[in-house]
């Protein structure tokens, strides 16, 4: 069974939870920070995936 904190759903889905927390938010300070967070997750996910994609030619 795979690592899901390996997976980029794992860290797209994050990121999404993320946006959608910062829109409760009425500080603009915070609403800032949380999208941040939620970019750095996507960039996470952009690591998982070349990751996956690195491991799928090693396999070939």
């Amino acid at each position: 069974m795979r690592d899901p904190i390996k997976e980029p759903k794992y860290w797209r889905d994050r990121a999404e939870a993320t946006r959608a927390k910062a829109k409760r938010y009425y500080d603009v300070r915070q609403v800032r920070r949380m999208l941040r967070v939620a970019e750095e997750y996507e960039k996470i996910a952009d690591r998982a995936e070349q990751g996956q994609r690195r491991g799928e030619r090693d396999a070939d």
